[in-house]
C-alpha cells in the first residue's frame, strides 16, 4: 500500500533534488553552465575560467545551475534470524510500504534515475529512468516479495551474497557525483 508522504518529507524531497542538502559534495559534471562569477573562498580550482581571469586580472569561475533530479536508491533487506514472527510481518509490510511510496515518488519525477534492490527470499534488482512502465515493475515486485527467515548457516551465506548483489547494483547504478 502506497503511503503520502507527509510536508516535511516532501520538502526535504525538494531540497534533495535542487542540491541544496548536499551541494558540497556534487560534482558539476550534471549542471549546465550558468555565467562567470568573481572566485570565492570553497570554489574548485577546476572551475577557474583562466583566459576570462587573464583578461580581467582577477579570478573568476564558471558558474552553473544545478539540476533538479530526484535519483533514488532503495535498499530492502527482508531477512530475519530465526523464525517469522507475526510482528516481523508487520514490520516487513511497513517497510515495503515505505519503499514503494518512495520509488512510485521517484518514477514521477522527469530525468529520475531509480534502483530497487530487494534481498528476501528471492534478489531483484530493478532499475532505469523514471515511467509508468519502471513504476509498475517495482511495485509488482514490492507486492510478491515476501519476507526469509535466515535458519542455518547455508541459508546466511545465500544471504549475504544476495545482499552483496544488491548492494554492487547500487554502486554501479550510482552517478559519480
Amino acid at each position: 500500500r502506497l503511503a503520502t508522504l507527509t510536508e516535511k518529507a516532501r520538502a526535504l524531497w525538494r531540497q534533495t533534488a535542487r542540491g541544496e542538502r548536499s551541494a558540497h559534495r556534487r560534482g558539476r559534471g550534471e549542471a549546465e553552465f550558468h555565467g562567470l562569477r568573481d572566485w570565492q573562498r570553497g570554489d574548485s580550482r577546476r572551475w577557474i575560467h583562466w583566459r576570462s581571469s587573464a583578461r580581467r586580472g582577477e579570478i573568476v569561475v564558471r558558474e552553473f545551475e544545478h539540476q533538479e533530479h530526484h535519483d533514488l536508491a532503495i535498499l530492502l533487506d527482508l531477512t530475519a534470524t530465526g523464525n517469522i514472527t507475526r510482528r516481523q510481518v508487520e514490520i516487513t509490510e511497513r517497510a515495503v510500504s515505505i519503499a514503494a511510496t518512495f520509488a512510485a515518488q521517484a518514477c514521477a519525477e522527469p530525468a529520475a534515475r531509480v534502483v530497487l534492490a530487494i534481498a528476501a527470499d528471492r534478489e531483484v534488482v530493478l532499475s532505469g529512468g523514471s515511467s509508468t512502465s519502471l513504476r509498475g515493475e517495482m511495485l509488482a515486485a514490492l507486492a510478491e516479495v515476501e519476507a526469509h527467515a535466515i535458519t542455518s548457516a547455508d541459508d546466511a551465506r545465500i544471504h549475504e551474497g544476495r545482499l552483496r548483489a544488491a548492494v554492487d547494483e547500487i554502486t554501479r547504478f550510482a552517478r559519480s557525483d
